[in-house]
Protein backbone atom coordinates (compact mmCIF):
# COMPACT_ATOMS: atom_id res chain seq x y z
CA UNK A 1 0.00 0.00 0.00
CA UNK A 2 1.16 3.54 -0.72
CA UNK A 3 0.29 7.02 0.46
CA UNK A 4 2.04 9.98 -1.15
CA UNK A 5 2.54 13.47 0.21
CA UNK A 6 2.59 12.45 3.88
CA UNK A 7 3.63 15.34 6.15
CA UNK A 8 6.55 14.37 8.40
CA UNK A 9 8.32 16.38 11.09
CA UNK A 10 11.28 15.78 13.39
CA UNK A 11 14.00 17.68 15.20
CA UNK A 12 16.46 17.04 12.36
CA UNK A 13 14.29 17.92 9.32
CA UNK A 14 10.69 18.16 8.16
CA UNK A 15 8.89 17.80 4.86
CA UNK A 16 6.85 15.29 2.90
CA UNK A 17 7.42 11.62 2.26
CA UNK A 18 5.77 8.70 0.50
CA UNK A 19 4.57 6.08 2.97
CA UNK A 20 4.90 2.52 1.67
CA UNK A 21 3.85 -0.69 3.42
CA UNK A 22 5.86 -3.90 3.10
CA UNK A 23 4.77 -7.42 3.95
CA UNK A 24 6.91 -10.27 5.22
CA UNK A 25 8.55 -11.29 1.93
CA UNK A 26 9.21 -7.70 0.93
CA UNK A 27 10.95 -7.12 4.25
CA UNK A 28 13.02 -10.21 3.50
CA UNK A 29 14.05 -8.76 0.15
CA UNK A 30 14.82 -5.41 1.83
CA UNK A 31 17.51 -7.02 3.98
CA UNK A 32 19.83 -6.96 0.98
CA UNK A 33 19.40 -3.16 0.78
CA UNK A 34 19.75 -2.41 4.51
CA UNK A 35 22.66 -0.02 5.08
CA UNK A 36 22.30 0.63 8.79
CA UNK A 37 20.02 -0.42 11.61
CA UNK A 38 17.69 -3.40 11.96
CA UNK A 39 14.35 -4.14 10.30
CA UNK A 40 13.14 -6.93 12.60
CA UNK A 41 11.24 -4.46 14.79
CA UNK A 42 9.58 -2.92 11.72
CA UNK A 43 8.20 -6.17 10.31
CA UNK A 44 4.82 -6.62 12.01
CA UNK A 45 5.37 -3.75 14.47
CA UNK A 46 3.65 -0.38 14.77
CA UNK A 47 6.35 1.76 16.41
CA UNK A 48 9.31 1.56 14.01
CA UNK A 49 9.90 2.51 10.38
CA UNK A 50 12.55 2.28 7.68
CA UNK A 51 13.61 5.22 5.52
CA UNK A 52 15.26 5.27 2.10
CA UNK A 53 18.63 6.95 1.76
CA UNK A 54 18.88 10.26 -0.05
CA UNK A 55 21.71 12.71 -0.54
CA UNK A 56 21.95 15.18 2.30
CA UNK A 57 19.89 13.05 4.68
CA UNK A 58 19.96 14.23 8.32
CA UNK A 59 18.01 11.35 9.83
CA UNK A 60 19.92 8.76 11.79
CA UNK A 61 18.97 5.36 13.18
CA UNK A 62 17.13 5.93 16.45
CA UNK A 63 15.64 9.33 15.58
CA UNK A 64 11.98 9.90 16.47
CA UNK A 65 9.77 11.38 13.74
CA UNK A 66 6.12 12.39 13.72
CA UNK A 67 3.83 11.20 10.93
CA UNK A 68 0.91 13.57 10.30
CA UNK A 69 -1.39 10.94 8.82
CA UNK A 70 -5.11 11.15 7.88
CA UNK A 71 -6.16 9.15 10.98
CA UNK A 72 -4.04 11.13 13.41
CA UNK A 73 -0.45 11.81 14.34
CA UNK A 74 1.90 8.99 15.24
CA UNK A 75 5.43 9.15 16.62
CA UNK A 76 7.69 6.41 15.31
CA UNK A 77 11.37 5.54 15.52
CA UNK A 78 13.76 5.21 12.56
CA UNK A 79 14.95 1.61 12.92
CA UNK A 80 16.98 1.37 9.72
CA UNK A 81 18.08 3.05 6.49
CA UNK A 82 17.68 1.34 3.11
CA UNK A 83 19.74 2.12 0.02
CA UNK A 84 16.53 2.21 -2.06
CA UNK A 85 12.80 1.51 -1.85
CA UNK A 86 10.45 -0.29 -4.22
CA UNK A 87 7.40 1.90 -4.85
CA UNK A 88 5.35 3.18 -7.76
CA UNK A 89 4.39 6.58 -6.32
CA UNK A 90 6.85 9.51 -6.45
CA UNK A 91 8.97 10.17 -3.38
CA UNK A 92 8.54 13.29 -1.30
CA UNK A 93 11.20 15.73 -0.18
CA UNK A 94 12.20 13.26 2.54
CA UNK A 95 12.12 10.21 0.26
CA UNK A 96 10.27 7.02 1.16
CA UNK A 97 9.16 5.76 4.56
CA UNK A 98 8.60 2.00 4.79
CA UNK A 99 6.38 0.54 7.49
CA UNK A 100 4.44 -2.62 8.23
CA UNK A 101 0.93 -3.16 6.89
CA UNK A 102 -0.42 -2.96 10.46
CA UNK A 103 1.03 0.51 11.01
CA UNK A 104 -0.09 1.69 7.59
CA UNK A 105 -3.68 0.59 8.23
CA UNK A 106 -3.75 2.24 11.68
CA UNK A 107 -2.64 5.70 10.50
CA UNK A 108 -3.92 5.79 6.89
CA UNK A 109 -6.65 3.18 6.67
CA UNK A 110 -7.26 0.27 4.33
CA UNK A 111 -6.72 2.04 1.02
CA UNK A 112 -6.05 -1.13 -0.97
CA UNK A 113 -2.86 -2.36 -2.56
CA UNK A 114 -1.16 -0.03 -5.02
CA UNK A 115 1.38 -2.61 -6.18
CA UNK A 116 1.82 -6.38 -5.93
CA UNK A 117 5.31 -7.82 -6.35
CA UNK A 118 5.62 -11.26 -7.93
CA UNK A 119 8.91 -13.16 -7.94
CA UNK A 120 8.82 -15.89 -10.58
CA UNK A 121 10.33 -19.15 -9.41
CA UNK A 122 11.36 -22.37 -11.10
CA UNK A 123 8.16 -24.37 -10.67
CA UNK A 124 5.93 -25.91 -13.33
CA UNK A 125 2.44 -24.96 -14.36
CA UNK A 126 0.42 -28.15 -14.73
CA UNK A 127 -2.53 -28.78 -17.01
CA UNK A 128 -5.05 -27.66 -14.40
CA UNK A 129 -3.31 -24.30 -14.06
CA UNK A 130 -1.75 -24.91 -10.65
CA UNK A 131 1.85 -24.24 -9.80
CA UNK A 132 3.96 -27.18 -8.66
CA UNK A 133 7.05 -26.63 -6.49
CA UNK A 134 6.68 -22.86 -6.79
CA UNK A 135 6.62 -22.50 -3.03
CA UNK A 136 10.27 -23.47 -2.85
CA UNK A 137 12.31 -20.30 -2.35
CA UNK A 138 14.57 -19.36 -5.19
CA UNK A 139 18.04 -17.91 -4.73
CA UNK A 140 17.81 -14.89 -2.45
CA UNK A 141 14.87 -16.28 -0.49
CA UNK A 142 12.19 -15.14 -2.92
CA UNK A 143 9.30 -17.34 -3.93
CA UNK A 144 6.04 -17.09 -5.86
CA UNK A 145 2.94 -17.63 -3.72
CA UNK A 146 0.24 -17.84 -6.37
CA UNK A 147 -1.30 -21.31 -6.44
CA UNK A 148 -3.50 -20.79 -9.48
CA UNK A 149 -2.82 -18.54 -12.44
CA UNK A 150 -5.12 -19.60 -15.24
CA UNK A 151 -7.22 -22.53 -16.44
CA UNK A 152 -5.52 -24.83 -18.88
CA UNK A 153 -2.09 -24.69 -20.42
CA UNK A 154 1.00 -26.66 -19.62
CA UNK A 155 4.26 -24.83 -18.97
CA UNK A 156 7.61 -26.22 -17.95
CA UNK A 157 8.88 -23.04 -16.27
CA UNK A 158 6.91 -20.60 -14.12
CA UNK A 159 9.17 -17.79 -15.36
CA UNK A 160 8.21 -18.26 -19.02
CA UNK A 161 6.25 -15.85 -21.23
CA UNK A 162 3.18 -18.05 -20.88
CA UNK A 163 3.13 -17.60 -17.12
CA UNK A 164 3.43 -13.82 -17.46
CA UNK A 165 0.57 -13.84 -19.98
CA UNK A 166 -1.50 -15.88 -17.53
CA UNK A 167 -0.85 -13.32 -14.80
CA UNK A 168 -1.70 -10.50 -17.19
CA UNK A 169 -5.05 -12.09 -17.99
CA UNK A 170 -6.03 -11.91 -14.31
CA UNK A 171 -5.54 -8.15 -14.06
CA UNK A 172 -8.40 -5.64 -14.44
CA UNK A 173 -8.28 -3.18 -17.29
CA UNK A 174 -7.10 -0.30 -15.10
CA UNK A 175 -4.04 -2.22 -13.80
CA UNK A 176 -0.57 -2.20 -15.31
CA UNK A 177 1.85 -5.11 -15.40
CA UNK A 178 5.55 -4.16 -15.28
CA UNK A 179 7.60 -7.07 -16.60
CA UNK A 180 11.14 -6.57 -15.30
CA UNK A 181 12.61 -9.86 -16.49
CA UNK A 182 14.46 -8.34 -19.44
CA UNK A 183 15.77 -5.36 -17.46
CA UNK A 184 16.90 -7.69 -14.68
CA UNK A 185 18.75 -9.87 -17.20
CA UNK A 186 20.40 -6.79 -18.71
CA UNK A 187 21.42 -5.56 -15.26
CA UNK A 188 22.83 -8.99 -14.43
CA UNK A 189 24.74 -9.09 -17.71
CA UNK A 190 26.13 -5.61 -17.08
CA UNK A 191 27.20 -6.70 -13.61
CA UNK A 192 29.02 -9.76 -14.92
CA UNK A 193 30.68 -7.72 -17.67
CA UNK A 194 31.89 -5.16 -15.16
CA UNK A 195 33.04 -7.90 -12.79
CA UNK A 196 35.07 -9.61 -15.52
CA UNK A 197 36.73 -6.32 -16.45
CA UNK A 198 37.47 -5.23 -12.86
CA UNK A 199 38.65 -8.59 -11.55
CA UNK A 200 40.63 -9.23 -14.72
CA UNK A 201 42.39 -5.91 -14.18
CA UNK A 202 43.08 -6.86 -10.55
CA UNK A 203 44.52 -10.21 -11.62
CA UNK A 204 46.89 -8.46 -14.03
CA UNK A 205 48.03 -6.11 -11.24
CA UNK A 206 48.55 -9.07 -8.91
CA UNK A 207 50.65 -10.91 -11.52
CA UNK A 208 52.75 -7.79 -12.09
CA UNK A 209 53.31 -7.58 -8.34
CA UNK A 210 54.38 -11.22 -8.13
CA UNK A 211 56.77 -10.90 -11.08
CA UNK A 212 58.24 -7.71 -9.61
CA UNK A 213 58.89 -9.46 -6.29
CA UNK A 214 60.62 -12.35 -8.09
CA UNK A 215 62.76 -10.03 -10.21
CA UNK A 216 63.70 -7.83 -7.24
CA UNK A 217 64.80 -10.77 -5.11
CA UNK A 218 66.76 -12.39 -7.95
CA UNK A 219 68.52 -9.10 -8.73
CA UNK A 220 69.27 -8.45 -5.05
CA UNK A 221 70.76 -11.89 -4.47
CA UNK A 222 72.73 -11.80 -7.73
CA UNK A 223 74.22 -8.40 -6.84
CA UNK A 224 75.43 -9.69 -3.47
CA UNK A 225 76.68 -13.12 -4.49
CA UNK A 226 80.35 -12.23 -3.91
CA UNK A 227 79.57 -10.74 -0.48
CA UNK A 228 77.74 -13.93 0.43
CA UNK A 229 80.81 -15.93 -0.57
CA UNK A 230 83.06 -13.74 1.61
CA UNK A 231 80.70 -14.21 4.56
CA UNK A 232 80.78 -17.96 4.13
CA UNK A 233 84.60 -17.91 3.92
CA UNK A 234 84.89 -16.27 7.35
CA UNK A 235 82.59 -18.75 9.05
CA UNK A 236 78.94 -17.96 8.23
CA UNK A 237 76.98 -21.16 7.93
CA UNK A 238 74.62 -21.98 5.08
CA UNK A 239 71.62 -21.81 7.42
CA UNK A 240 72.62 -18.33 8.61
CA UNK A 241 73.01 -17.19 5.01
CA UNK A 242 69.59 -18.51 4.07
CA UNK A 243 67.99 -16.81 7.07
CA UNK A 244 69.62 -13.51 6.11
CA UNK A 245 68.20 -13.71 2.58
CA UNK A 246 64.80 -14.67 3.99
CA UNK A 247 64.93 -11.70 6.39
CA UNK A 248 65.69 -9.39 3.48
CA UNK A 249 62.72 -10.74 1.53
CA UNK A 250 60.44 -10.43 4.58
CA UNK A 251 61.58 -6.82 5.05
CA UNK A 252 60.65 -6.01 1.45
CA UNK A 253 57.25 -7.66 1.93
CA UNK A 254 56.50 -5.85 5.22
CA UNK A 255 57.54 -2.44 3.89
CA UNK A 256 55.58 -3.03 0.69
CA UNK A 257 52.40 -3.97 2.60
CA UNK A 258 52.73 -0.96 4.91
CA UNK A 259 53.30 1.44 2.01
CA UNK A 260 50.40 -0.09 0.09
CA UNK A 261 48.03 0.29 3.04
CA UNK A 262 49.11 3.87 3.77
CA UNK A 263 48.62 4.92 0.14
CA UNK A 264 45.82 2.57 -0.91
CA UNK A 265 43.32 2.69 1.95
CA UNK A 266 42.70 6.48 1.80
CA UNK A 267 42.30 6.22 -1.99
CA UNK A 268 39.91 3.27 -1.57
CA UNK A 269 37.85 5.22 0.97
CA UNK A 270 37.71 8.30 -1.24
CA UNK A 271 36.61 6.37 -4.33
CA UNK A 272 34.04 4.42 -2.28
CA UNK A 273 32.54 7.66 -0.95
CA UNK A 274 32.27 9.27 -4.41
CA UNK A 275 31.04 6.19 -6.29
CA UNK A 276 28.88 4.35 -3.73
CA UNK A 277 28.35 6.10 -0.40
CA UNK A 278 26.99 9.38 -1.81
CA UNK A 279 24.52 7.51 -4.03
CA UNK A 280 23.29 4.67 -1.82
CA UNK A 281 24.41 5.73 1.65
CA UNK A 282 26.45 2.58 2.27
CA UNK A 283 29.14 3.21 4.87
CA UNK A 284 32.80 2.44 4.11
CA UNK A 285 34.32 -0.48 5.97
CA UNK A 286 37.88 -1.65 6.25
CA UNK A 287 38.32 -4.33 3.52
CA UNK A 288 39.88 -6.83 5.92
CA UNK A 289 39.46 -9.95 3.68
CA UNK A 290 41.08 -8.17 0.72
CA UNK A 291 43.95 -6.90 2.89
CA UNK A 292 44.53 -10.39 4.27
CA UNK A 293 44.62 -11.82 0.73
CA UNK A 294 47.12 -9.16 -0.37
CA UNK A 295 49.39 -9.80 2.62
CA UNK A 296 49.31 -13.56 2.01
CA UNK A 297 50.09 -12.98 -1.68
CA UNK A 298 53.05 -10.72 -0.91
CA UNK A 299 54.62 -12.97 1.72
CA UNK A 300 53.94 -16.10 -0.33
CA UNK A 301 55.55 -14.55 -3.40
CA UNK A 302 58.58 -13.43 -1.34
CA UNK A 303 58.97 -16.94 0.10
CA UNK A 304 58.88 -18.51 -3.37
CA UNK A 305 61.15 -15.84 -4.87
CA UNK A 306 64.13 -16.69 -2.63
CA UNK A 307 64.06 -20.44 -3.22
CA UNK A 308 65.84 -20.37 -6.60
CA UNK A 309 68.64 -17.95 -5.56
CA UNK A 310 69.23 -19.93 -2.34
CA UNK A 311 69.53 -23.21 -4.25
CA UNK A 312 71.88 -21.55 -6.73
CA UNK A 313 74.18 -20.26 -4.00
CA UNK A 314 74.03 -23.60 -2.18
CA UNK A 315 75.39 -25.45 -5.23
CA UNK A 316 78.45 -23.18 -5.54
CA UNK A 317 81.59 -23.64 -3.52
CA UNK A 318 82.92 -20.76 -1.45
CA UNK A 319 85.76 -20.08 -3.93
CA UNK A 320 83.43 -20.14 -6.93
CA UNK A 321 81.02 -17.81 -5.12
CA UNK A 322 83.77 -15.28 -4.45
CA UNK A 323 85.11 -15.48 -8.03
CA UNK A 324 81.65 -15.32 -9.62
CA UNK A 325 81.53 -11.55 -9.96
CA UNK A 326 85.23 -10.65 -9.95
Amino acid sequence: MEYGGLSVSSEAESGTAALVSYEEKQFGWAREELNRGNLDAVCGGTTDILVSYREGMLWQVGDVVTLHAPLGERQVRVAGILSSANASCPAGSLGYIICSEELFTEIVGAVGYAAIDVQLGGGRLLEDGKIADSGKPSEGGKAMDSDKLADGGKLTDSGSDGTVSAIRSLLPADCTLADKRLSNEESQSSYYTGAVFIYGFLIIIALMTVFNIFNSMNASVAARTRQYGVMRSIGMGAGQLYRMIAAEAATYAVLGCIAGCVLGLPLNKMMFRFLIADKWGIGWRLPAPSLALIVILCFGSAALAIRRPIRKIGRLSIVDTIKLQQ
